[in-house]
């Protein structure tokens, strides 16, 4: 599967309190949709999607909850779902490019480099690499600039984010089409925007952790500093068994590297973004 197909995200809205005495805490409708899903609540955020008034942002999603349920169907992928996925984001990128054009909205910008970078993977696993390539390209291009003009659009850091990460660890084999390409990437930028992503961003703080937790892999010894961020994880969902998983396996890992006298990364106490509005 293609590394930068990771990370998926819908919209909703709800609320919380916290402990007894704390504030409520209202969060906005991406907010919620992220939560759900990674808590593996897919029909739920299917419904309440689809009670959602008609405009960019409801085509986005829609197209987002068909790609996550391509995925999560059994033990394999249902390649019709995930068809009629990257079809959905055309034609929410159709949309998105017409209002930018039309109004520059930063909204709309960011909706159109999400869609073209879920559907860049799809395509790449349909063997359509040229036309995945260009909407790569187009993508990180597009959020690059908008990270510039609005530097404190935090839910841009994810996707920058998986960019860097991501084609930086292109196969040797690659790297010279990469490089003509100008998709090459920075490991190091690529963690640190992950990270601002995870105590910054008011919608794709959860997702930008599990993105580090489980489709990084970094090695053993490297992933011990997010030891604390997976038992946060593991504790907001527990209806996500993978990251029931990932927790054990992270901390077994960093317990046997510590006891074999290896060097160890410290401890990274990231806070996830609790995304109040």
């Amino acid at each position: 599967m293609n590394p930068l197909f990771k990370g998926l995200i819908v919209i909703f809205i709800a609320f919380f309190t916290g402990a007894s005495g704390a504030i409520a805490c209202s969060k906005s409708p991406e907010r919620v949709a992220v939560e759900k899903l990674l808590n593996i609540e897919i029909d739920g955020a299917e419904t309440m999607v689809s009670q959602w008034p008609k405009g960019l942002k409801k085509d986005y999603y829609e197209g987002m909850i068909l790609l996550v349920k391509a995925y999560n169907v059994g033990t394999g992928v249902d390649e019709p779902l995930k068809s009629r996925a990257a079809k959905q984001l055309g034609k929410v990128i159709k949309k998105a490019r017409f209002a930018t054009e039309d109004s520059h909205d930063p909204g709309a910008s960011l909706i159109l480099g999400l869609a073209r970078m879920y559907r860049a993977g799809i395509l790449m696993t349909q063997n359509r690499k040229a036309k995945a390539y260009d909407d790569t390209f187009s993508s990180r291009e597009l959020l690059t600039s908008l990270a510039e003009e609005q530097p404190d659009m935090e839910d841009i850091y994810l996707p920058l984010g998986m960019y860097e990460f991501f084609l930086s660890r292109i196969p040797e084999d690659m790297k010279t089409k990469a490089k003509m390409l100008s998709l090459t990437g920075n490991r190091d930028a690529g963690l640190q925007f992950l990270e601002r992503a995870v105590e910054n961003s008011p919608t794709s703080a959860p997702e930008a952790a599990r993105v580090l937790l489980v489709e990084t892999n970094l090695s053993d010894t490297e992933m011990c500093r997010y030891q604390s961020l997976s038992r946060d994880m593991e504790k907001r969902f527990p209806g996500n068994e993978l990251l029931q998983l990932t927790r054990n396996i992270i901390d077994l890992q960093c317990r046997i590297a510590q006891q074999e006298g290896r060097d160890v990364a410290m401890d990274m106490p990231l806070v996830i973004n609790e995304g109040c509005v």
